[in-house]
């Protein structure tokens, strides 16, 4: 007699529920990498399994829902709104398992652990301190920091590959835990030696300036782009260029090849020694906030949270003083 015949009528209804949970997963899986690239056959190129089997387990999908998840208009795949819904869900559902996996793992390690993301600005000039000071108050946490942009640290939050985020830029507030970890000022800044050092100018004399500014998705990049949309400017209609490391856009203002504008705490140093200075315009004074988030189910919550207080009290006795 097989194990299954041998278990009573509850333990086999839990069973064969297992056994769906498990499936529809790995169909979930499939449906959102169809998601991610718009395409079936692309879908089954990453996945390694043929189209025909992508096709599949949508179908199956579709069944079990009773719904279409996705019209083609145009030659162009798009999401319904039922699929939206649980492109939604199944988002969810991934970095759900992806927490418990790294939960489970943790529960074996004898050292607490904590992976976190920044995004530029914080991760280069102010969590450096930070890091070598907390190491030392709690030498047996395990840190591991990712630096990238807001954008891509919240697709990191999603699918559950960090534990929380310390961003600059603005985010989806109903969707995560939040809290304010600094208010800090954002400024525009020039050569000391340009002409814009000793004048007092308008937002729209921008448009006649060199910007040296970060790429898209980055959070001061976002700032201007709202600041400069105050003025019906873009940033597309100004002579710019990108670079991805504030500490060569610093130095290339110093040295007089532009203007860039950033967290005052950035330009810190620059400014200080005289290579800098920073720009005085009309009407506009701008703080924005360093918001630590993560997801309400998140792991190591306690201990993540015990790192935000220790940064919070750090950064106010220590950035200020610039």
């Amino acid at each position: 007699m097989s194990i299954f015949n041998r278990m009573n009528r509850v333990s086999r209804m839990r069973f064969i529920l297992f056994q769906v949970e498990i499936m529809m997963e790995y169909l979930l899986f499939t449906f959102l990498k169809i998601c991610e690239t718009h395409s079936f056959t692309e879908a089954s190129r990453e996945l390694h399994i043929s189209q025909s089997t992508v096709s599949l387990h949508i179908r199956k999908i579709e069944e079990y829902y009773g719904v279409r998840l996705f019209d083609f208009k145009h030659k162009t795949l798009t999401l319904t709104p039922q699929g939206e819904i649980l492109r939604k869900f199944a988002i969810d559902e991934k970095a759900g398992l992806e927490i418990l996996r790294r939960t489970i793992l943790n529960s074996f390690k004898e050292q607490a652990s904590i992976r976190f993301g920044a995004t530029l600005s914080v991760g280069e000039f102010f969590m450096p301190e930070i890091l070598s000071s907390y190491m030392k108050e709690f030498p047996q946490h395990r840190i591991s920091m990712l630096v990238d942009n807001t954008a891509t640290l919240i697709g990191m939050l999603d699918n559950g590959s960090i534990d929380f985020a310390i961003v600059e830029g603005a985010f989806n507030k109903e969707k995560f835990t939040w809290r304010c970890l600094a208010e800090v000022p954002f400024i525009g800044i020039c050569s000391k030696q340009s002409p814009l050092a000793d004048q007092t100018i308008k937002l729209s004399d921008i448009a006649d300036e060199f910007l040296i500014v970060r790429e898209e998705g980055s959070g001061t990049r976002a700032i201007l782009e709202n600041l400069l949309a105050t003025q019906n400017l873009s940033i597309s209609r100004i002579p710019h260029m990108e670079i991805g490391n504030m500490n060569a856009i610093t130095h290339l203002v110093a040295d007089g090849h532009g203007i860039t504008f950033l967290y005052k705490p950035v330009a810190a140093e620059g400014l200080r020694n005289g290579r800098l200075a920073q720009l005085n315009i009309e009407n506009v004074n701008i703080v924005r906030e360093f918001s630590f988030i993560c997801h309400r189910r998140a792991i190591n919550y306690d201990m993540s949270i015990t790192f935000l207080n220790y940064c919070k009290n750090f950064l106010e006795t220590k950035v200020y003083k610039e």
